[in-house]
């Protein structure tokens, strides 16, 4: 982030904090801080990064799982929730379904996260299959805190092959959440330059990714990775697929957070876990909050 909207930001937190002092009652010893946004009170952002182990083509399944994670994010003080590529379906869904039974956008489910962001006051980031008409996506929904669809991301680098030739090209451009903009990846995105340096160019305030993406020495992703937050201060979060519940292995791949071309967070490996970071937006530093939490 560039120093100017760095003072701007803090200006802007200095003035809500002047407000709230002004005019919100501070609360007595022993009556908590419920009720409290913590986006008004702090100058950081709590991100739930869940690394799952979505269970291949087995939708029910998967939607209990996800509902599951959000609502132990609410419960650790997450703003965020994020999940990896594909988390509704699983990466190789088509090996089990067929397209033409995916509901149209939004589904029936999805409205049903509206109504859960809402109630647990959290920003959901969801990978699924997306049915637009006779076009299908690889995409991720964003859904913000008050239950409504602020942007969906579909994956522009759709990898050849059984597993992705269903999915229709996206586009990549940045989102806004919560009035910061956000570079989106979804997996191999990271390895287009053209997508990294528009990011780079719209001087992003963060870097996220949903991933299905497995170690391999050819393929990356670490210098992906690297190489996309070498030349910005934003960090880049990833949340990427676990264990090996259909065709693909992913038992080694890794989720975490990149900040200076370095790897400065690594979640568990090979175990469906969620972690929580504090992500101080005015400096990007980045800090643990907690552990780790397994999700059944």
């Amino acid at each position: 982030m560039n120093s100017k909207k760095r003072e701007n930001q803090a200006f802007l937190f200095l003035v809500v904090s002047l407000v709230i002092s002004l005019f919100v009652p501070v609360p007595a010893a022993g009556d908590g801080m419920a009720g409290y946004s913590s986006s008004l009170t702090n100058t950081t952002v709590r991100i739930a990064i869940f690394q799952m182990a979505s269970v291949e083509g087995n939708f029910t399944a998967n939607h209990a799982t996800i509902q599951e994670a959000i609502r132990i994010a609410s419960g650790r003080g997450a703003d965020w929730f994020i999940t990896p590529e594909l988390a509704e379906s699983g990466y190789a869904f088509v090996r089990s379904i067929r397209l033409e039974e995916l509901p149209e956008f939004p589904s029936p489910w999805i409205n049903s996260l509206e109504s859960i962001a809402k109630e647990e006051n959290i920003t959901l980031f969801i990978g699924f299959p997306e049915r637009d008409g006779s076009d299908y996506y690889n995409s991720v929904v964003v859904i913000d805190r008050e239950g409504n669809v602020s942007a969906i991301h579909r994956k522009n680098v759709i990898i050849p092959g059984p597993f992705e030739e269903w999915a229709t090209q996206g586009s990549s451009v940045p989102i806004t959440v919560d009035d910061f903009s956000v570079g989106y990846f979804i997996c191999a995105d990271a390895t287009d330059p053209t997508i990294t340096s528009r990011y780079h160019s719209d001087d992003v305030d963060i870097f996220l990714s949903s991933a299905a993406w497995y170690p391999d020495p050819n393929m990356g992703p670490e210098q992906y990775w690297e190489s996309i937050t070498r030349i910005s201060d934003a960090p880049l979060v990833i949340a990427n697929t676990a264990g090996k519940k259909g065709a693909i292995d992913f038992t080694h791949a890794e989720s975490g957070v990149y900040l200076g071309g370095e790897m400065v967070y690594r979640l568990p490996v090979n175990e469906q876990v969620m972690a929580f970071i504090d992500w101080n937006y005015l400096t990007d530093e980045i800090t643990l909050a907690g552990e780790p939490a397994i999700v059944k």
